[in-house]
């Protein structure tokens, strides 16, 4: 994985005095979502929407192992991944 995607999100949350604990936070979450779809560079971020989307039912239905997320957590991940799209 790249880290280029998370260090390029966590300049514009320091710029935006995000607090650390939401950066890390994101940056979790993010990490997760780029590991799950194996991104390489922001270009790998066409489509998505639908990539989100897959993403929150792997998460809600297919997450194996620890389990389902709940919907708080399905909440979070949305936002946080979210976020990264819009940068």
């Amino acid at each position: 994985m790249s880290t280029k995607i998370l260090d390029d999100m966590r300049d514009v949350m320091q710029r935006r005095h995000y607090s650390i604990r939401t950066e890390r936070s994101y940056c979790e979450w993010v990490k997760r979502f780029v590991l799950h779809f194996n991104m390489k560079s922001r270009d790998d971020l066409s489509e998505g929407e639908k990539k989100i989307e897959t993403y929150l039912t792997f998460l809600a239905r297919d997450r194996p192992v620890k389990g389902r997320c709940s919907l708080i957590m399905q909440t979070a991940a949305c936002v946080e991944c979210t976020f990264l799209l819009m940068q």
